[in-house]
């Protein structure tokens, strides 16, 4: 049960490496091979064209959003725009069909979150699109298939960001005029630190022992212990990972310290490994 002015965020998930820049520097590579031109070897032999020709594309991209063509002049080798430079026009539907990748990719976060739930499409009421990507129509288009309904785009997508950092800023700051609201929010993703797993006679190194699972509600505490593997051990390598794969190299590698000092004896000594998550996010 929930009090008068409370928000509880039940799941949270997603792509964290897929942005509209993705789809931009997809329209780019596009263009280019129209020109018999590689985006990676372009990339590295004319950064200038390449770079100039991304905020072509970036332009181009927007104007898909609200037309059903763009057109993209394409720079020299030297990244500047001639009066008779070279200009390419791309449909939305090409565009749709180059980036139909990019756009299967937040389906999985979708399905995870619900699932973490335990709730289907139909018990969501309303879907709302945050962040200037959402104004593509077909990722307007994919969300309503994904849910079974059309997403609220009525509100300004930029702005929904902007105030509701506001809000947390307020509720972290204990500004007056937001001093009846709570917000509950989670840990978006899983937590945790590689170890090695004693199979029969040998330790296989490379699991994933789990400390904050995600969709854990922050701020919070978490410890768990491991041990040493070999006798006389006397420092352990801690590394600090993100994600949900069983095995660490399926996640994303955060960094690493030595714990030092550790008394000499048999294997099994144990070292409590803690993680701590604030209201911040951090």
């Amino acid at each position: 049960d929930l009090m008068e002015g409370a928000v509880e965020v039940r799941a949270s998930s997603g792509e964290g490496f897929l942005g509209g820049e993705d789809f931009t520097r997809r329209l780019a590579g596009h263009v280019l091979a129209r020109r018999g031109m590689n985006f990676e070897r372009a990339e590295a032999d004319s950064p200038r064209l390449v770079s100039r020709l991304i905020q072509q594309c970036e332009v181009a991209k927007r104007i898909l959003s609200r037309s059903d063509t763009a057109d993209v002049r394409i720079p020299n080798q030297v990244g500047e725009l001639a009066e008779a430079c070279w200009v390419e026009t791309v449909r939305r539907e090409e565009f749709d069909r180059w980036t139909d990748h990019l756009m299967a990719r937040i389906e999985m976060p979708i399905r995870r979150a619900l699932g973490d739930t335990n709730l289907k499409r139909a018990d969501i009421d309303e879907v709302i699109l945050v962040g200037g990507a959402t104004r593509m129509p077909r990722v307007v288009e994919r969300v309503a298939e994904l849910f079974g309904k059309p997403p609220l785009c009525r509100l300004n997508p930029d702005e929904v960001v902007a105030l509701g950092a506001a809000v947390q800023a307020g509720l972290i700051a204990r500004e007056s005029s937001v001093e009846d609201l709570v917000v509950t929010d989670v840990a978006p993703f899983t937590m945790g630190i590689a170890i090695s797993k004693q199979l029969g006679t040998e330790h296989r190194p490379g699991y994933f022992l789990p400390i904050i699972h995600r969709n854990t509600t922050i701020p919070v505490s978490r410890v768990n212990s491991v041990v040493t593997i070999a006798p006389n051990q006397t420092e352990i390598k801690i590394q600090i990972y993100q994600g949900e794969g069983r095995r660490v190299e399926e996640n994303l590698l955060l960094g690493e310290f030595l714990v030092k000092g550790i008394p000499l004896g048999p294997a099994g000594q144990e070292i409590d490994v803690r993680f701590t998550y604030d209201l911040n996010g951090v």
